[in-house]
């Protein structure tokens, strides 16, 4: 078995036949939904990182945000929305009112005390997208079909911290940040970091984007997609910018209590990635295309999604082997299967009721991301066997039916351990 030159002409068919993107076209624009397999990847991406971000972290506030809002009192519209996402500077201004009054509510919550973190998880609109053929036909194609959705669903953290911390907690995020996308990735040296400060320098910084010894403004995590270069998620070291007043009338209200020291203004660092643009690198990222070794030169590859069990939109299948003398009383089985995997926590996609070959499940599953398929057959009502297939290796090992739920759940597990 060996890998093939990835044909990326061929993600964009596999993604809409599987239900991952659907595209609707609206008179001359092409616009991108989500198919059930989509979504339920987009929730698992989501899940995981609010685990990371909030879950696993000390004083972190969640709080509903809508920039919407900020949008209808700024004038901006639909169109201008992606040059704000593309301009630092009015990016922040749009964000400052926001900023202060949820971080004045969650100050006052901690008595003052610093530091904390505010996450949100807040929906944004980018400008719509230019007209797409149906069939892709360039890299161009593909990046339209994968990023050119109108809505944005941004990530966003914002870390406010003591102003002694500033260089040690942006170093903390930017380094947690890109183990998190690499944790997930089958490549992660398609994930790396670029500063912007180095492509803008500034008076007073220095050639590696640092300036007079602090940490870089902004920095950059990158995928290398089949079209080149995006940027999938912003670490921004703002410092006091957002609280500062030329009158010091209003700012002494935003000044944070440090044990033993006067009260200061915090530092603020925010981690700004969006739902879309993290699906659509995960994606290119799982694609893979598997030739089993053979001396026929014209043996098609078949596609596979490697998706990472804790993301993928259902971690095991059940099948029923298509020799069953006895399928009634196997989908019996499946169904108290099924109830004991849910009970374990495994997401599972119960396919024992319909009646394809065993190669034609293994191929759906495949693409689908689906880390194993439980197979059931006669022996399972004779000798209580069960099969279990490894989507990466094809390999198919036989356990006790009575072990299986806690086999899976513990390799999944596992591997869960192992990216962390």
């Amino acid at each position: 078995m060996t890998s093939t030159v990835k044909n990326y002409a061929n993600l964009m068919p596999l993604l809409k036949k599987r239900g991952f993107i659907n595209i609707i076209q609206n008179q001359d624009t092409f616009l991108n939904d989500y198919g059930p397999a989509g979504t339920l990847l987009r929730h698992n991406i989501l899940k995981q990182w609010w685990d990371t971000m909030v879950n696993q972290q000390s004083n972190v506030f969640p709080m509903e945000n809508m920039l919407t809002v900020a949008l209808k009192q700024a004038n901006v519209g639909q169109g201008d929305v992606s040059c704000i996402e593309r301009n630092n500077n009015t990016y922040q201004e749009l964000l400052m009112p926001d900023y202060k009054s949820k971080y004045l509510q969650v100050l006052k919550l901690t008595n003052y005390r610093l530091p904390f973190s505010i996450t949100s998880v807040r929906s944004t609109l980018s400008a719509r997208t230019p007209a797409m053929t149906s069939e892709i036909q360039s890299q161009s194609d593909l990046k339209e079909f994968l990023l050119g959705d109108c809505n944005r669903t941004r990530l966003l953290l914002q870390n406010f911290i003591l102003p002694s911390s500033r260089n040690k907690t942006f170093d903390f995020w930017l380094h947690l940040r890109l183990s998190w996308w690499k944790n997930f990735s089958n490549k992660p040296a398609d994930f790396h970091v670029s500063s912007e400060n180095s492509k803008n320098s500034q008076t007073g910084s220095n050639e590696n984007g640092t300036e007079n010894g602090m940490s870089p403004k902004c920095i950059n995590i990158v995928y290398h997609f089949p079209w080149g270069m995006e940027t999938i998620e912003k670490v921004h070291s703002l410092g006091d910018q957002p609280f500062q007043d030329p009158s010091n009338v209003e700012q002494e209200k935003y000044k944070g209590l440090v044990t033993g020291k006067e009260p200061s203004l915090p530092h603020c660092i925010v981690c700004d990635t969006n739902l879309e643009t993290a699906t659509a690198a995960l994606l290119v990222d799982s694609y893979y295309e598997r030739r089993m070794t053979s001396t026929d030169s014209t043996t098609r590859p078949s596609m596979v999604l490697k998706l990472h069990s804790q993301i993928s939109p259902f971690q095991i299948a059940i099948a029923v082997s298509n020799t069953s003398t006895r399928p009634s009383e196997l989908r019996h089985v499946c169904h108290h299967l099924e109830k004991d995997f849910k009970r374990n926590g495994v997401s599972l996609f119960n396919i024992s009721e319909q009646g394809s070959t065993l190669e034609a499940h293994f191929k759906r599953n495949d693409q689908l991301g689906i880390h194993y398929t439980i197979i059931v057959s006669d022996s399972t009502i004779s000798e209580g066997l069960i099969s279990t297939r490894h989507r990466d290796t094809q390999i198919q090992k036989s356990s006790h039916i009575g072990t299986v739920v806690e086999d899976i759940k513990r390799n999944l597990s596992a591997r869960l351990e192992h990216h962390s």
